[in-house]
Formats: C-alpha cells, sequence, structure tokens
C-alpha cells in the first residue's frame, strides 16, 4: 500500500475547500491545504475542517501555486508520503479519477503522472482563451519532455 498525500494550493478557495476535501476518497492518506496569503475566509475554513487527515500551512506573503506547491511536497515528503498528488483548491479536478491516475505508479509503470482537468469539459467558459490555450500549450509541451507518448 502507498501512503499517499494530496497538496490543495489555495488562494481565496473558502466557497469550494470543504467540498474538494469532503470529496476525497477515505484512502487518501494526509491531505496539505496550503492557504497561500488568502484574503477571504480559507484559512478559517481549513482550519475548521473536521477531517484528522488534513494539515493547514500557512502563507503569510502570497507565493504564487508554484511557492505553495512547494511548501505542500515538502510537507509530504516530511509526513512520509510514497505519492503526491497536487488539487486546486477551486474544485475544477474530479477526485473521482484518482485511482485512474495513481495507478501506473502503484503498477510500477511510472513514476509521474498528469491528469487533463480539460479532458471531458473542454475549455471552461469563465477562462479566457489565451489561458486556455496556454494550458494545452504546457500540457503538450509536458507530454513531449516527458515521453509520454512512448
Amino acid at each position: 500500500m502507498l501512503r499517499v498525500g494530496v497538496v490543495l494550493p489555495a488562494h481565496d478557495e473558502s466557497r469550494h475547500l470543504a467540498g474538494v476535501v469532503a470529496g476525497l476518497p477515505e484512502w487518501v492518506d494526509r491531505v496539505l491545504i496550503v492557504d497561500d496569503a488568502s484574503t477571504d475566509d480559507t484559512l478559517a475554513v481549513a482550519r475548521g475542517l473536521e477531517d484528522e487527515r488534513v494539515r493547514v500551512i500557512h502563507h503569510d506573503v502570497n507565493t504564487g501555486v508554484g511557492g505553495a506547491m512547494r511548501s505542500g511536497y515538502r510537507a509530504a515528503l516530511a509526513e512520509e508520503c510514497d505519492v503526491v498528488v497536487k488539487m486546486d483548491g477551486d474544485g475544477q479536478m474530479d477526485a473521482a479519477e484518482l485511482l485512474v491516475l495513481l495507478r501506473p505508479i502503484r503498477l510500477g509503470m511510472a513514476e509521474y503522472a498528469k491528469g487533463n482537468r480539460f479532458r471531458q469539459t473542454g475549455r471552461p467558459p469563465d477562462m479566457p482563451r489565451h489561458r486556455w490555450f496556454g494550458n494545452v500549450m504546457l500540457s503538450f509541451l509536458t507530454k513531449v519532455a516527458s515521453g509520454y507518448w512512448h
């Protein structure tokens, strides 16, 4: 059995955070919420969650999603997680797909797996076209660099 940790970078996600955590499967061992200097009630919501898997990390200064991910990954390593999954705190990712995402890692076929939040929905209507295009291009470049097609 692998010890699975989920890193949730969260900046002003008080409306979505509880639902995201509630949607995580029971087999997730640790949930690391990184409040990245939110200006809403994200920190209070995170600290108020009654889920023993949750650990809250708070940034006094906004470091962006990259900085929040670094803090979460470091904490996951300190918690001795074997696998770390990054999900956004806004609920755009479907936790029901975690098993599919983790399968190649569990079977020793991969050391890294990446999901695609646009796979079934395409571009969200509230996402600007240039941002969506950037996401598509970064995903493509990640596939090229990782040898995805092999």
